[in-house]
């Protein structure tokens, strides 16, 4: 395999973020306005973690982009699974083990792993889809200033209805949302499955995941969002007429943020293995050497996410020709485990994700019919309604139209 050798600013900015992000949260909880501090940090945060994820992205593509050029020019493709001239002299017994003829160089390498690190489609075009929506719902409702006598900085809702009040209850809310957030990205849950894994590897991005840590993941993850779900239907339950000045939007804020970093960092996190991989496979030696040396560290990557056949696929010969990869997505580890508790974990993930959905849709709806809950007249606002319909519509089908396009959220 090539010595790849691993660049100091990928070390650098893989410690940046994660020290950033402490300290921001030490200085949230110290400080006497904390909901200021915590408004600003989430906008600091984020800026670091996107400005780091677009300088491995953009190197990466960067890289690839030279490589092709001069694969284009030289049509020097390596051959994966196929056995060399010395093992077909050498070898008198028949291999019956499955080795597709599948030719790959390194755009091959970049797209199977960046299909690899990216959410599971339901996840995007459900769960974000639905935080997206509570964003633009709670911004709107946050930006009444005189409606409501509101101050956004503050995350100040109105009527004493304030974010980051009750620090314990505030940074519990804000860690669901993180983890609702980080553990959606295959990156983090396959690094996480890789660690309590008993197989052994010569790096831990190449060691052979523990399939129930995916599992147990992709559970908790659908389940803290079941706090916002709880707070919106709670929030109907009690007093619907009061419902766009209730306590539930400013915990509904605190989940956000809490998701706006878990985005922020999944999206960072995601594209330093991707970048990791990449120099595993050898790239920088691809681009020393004008694209050579670089098809066994090519092989050894691609050998490593090729997920092994289940009974299932042994049934179907027609499919033998697919190999299918995985890293950390619990759709790409399926027939591994027991079928029911595959199935429960999948209802539940669906279930929960749906209803969040629906929660979402409801908390428009109400906000809009109790917009002028201090008025004696009609409280409703249809305008608002409207908005709150047309802006969740134009979300949920933007995205899924993007994900069926191959975009990535």
């Amino acid at each position: 395999m090539g010595d790849a050798k691993i660049p100091p600013v990928t070390v650098s900015f893989f410690i940046i973020f994660p020290t950033v992000a402490l300290a921001f949260s030490v200085a949230i909880l110290a400080s006497p306005e904390p909901r200021s501090w915590a408004f600003f940090a989430t906008l600091v945060i984020t800026w670091i973690g996107l400005k780091g994820s677009s300088w491995f992205i953009y190197k990466s593509r960067d890289d690839v982009a030279k490589l092709e050029k001069v694969a284009s020019a030289t049509e020097e493709d390596i051959i994966v699974g196929s056995p060399s001239r010395d093992e077909e002299e050498t070898t008198d017994e028949p291999n019956n083990s499955f080795q597709p003829q599948i030719v790959y160089n390194h755009t091959h390498l970049y797209k199977i792993i960046q299909g690899l690190m990216r959410p599971p489609i339901l996840t995007i075009q459900i769960c974000h889809a639905s935080v997206l929506c509570l964003l633009i719902t709670l911004s709107i409702r946050i930006f009444c200033v005189e409606k409501f006598g509101s101050h956004p900085a503050n995350l100040d809702f109105g009527s004493n209805n304030v974010a980051f009040v009750n620090m314990f209850q505030s940074f519990t809310t804000m860690i669901q949302g993180v983890f609702a957030a980080f553990l959606t990205y295959p990156a983090v849950v396959g690094l996480i499955a890789r660690v309590f894994t008993t197989s052994a590897g010569d790096s831990l991005l190449l060691k052979k995941p523990n399939v129930h840590v995916i599992w147990f993941c992709e559970v908790v993850a659908a389940c803290m969002t079941i706090f916002p779900t709880a707070s919106i239907i709670i929030a109907i339950a009690h007093n619907y007429v009061t419902f766009s000045n209730s306590p539930h939007l400013y915990k509904l804020a605190e989940w956000l943020i809490g998701y706006t970093l878990g985005i922020t960092a999944g999206v960072y996190f995601s594209s330093i293995v991707q970048r990791v991989f990449l120099l595993v496979g050898g790239i920088l030696n691809a681009l020393e050497n004008n694209g050579r040396n670089s098809d066994e560290s090519i092989a050894y990557v691609i050998d490593k996410l090729v997920l092994p056949q289940t009974d299932n696929d042994d049934a179907n010969p027609e499919d033998e020709k697919i190999v299918k990869y995985g890293f950390g997505k619990a759709s790409e580890h399926k027939g591994y485990l027991v079928r029911v508790v595959e199935i429960v974990a999948e209802l539940l993930t669906k279930l929960c994700y749906c209803v969040l959905a629906i929660a979402t849709l409801l908390n428009g709806i109400f906000i809009g019919m109790t917009w002028n809950y201090d008025s004696e007249g009609d409280k409703a606002s249809l305008p608002i309604i409207c908005i709150f319909i047309g802006v969740a519509a134009l979300v949920y089908v933007s995205i899924a139209l993007a994900t069926n396009r191959g975009g990535y959220i």
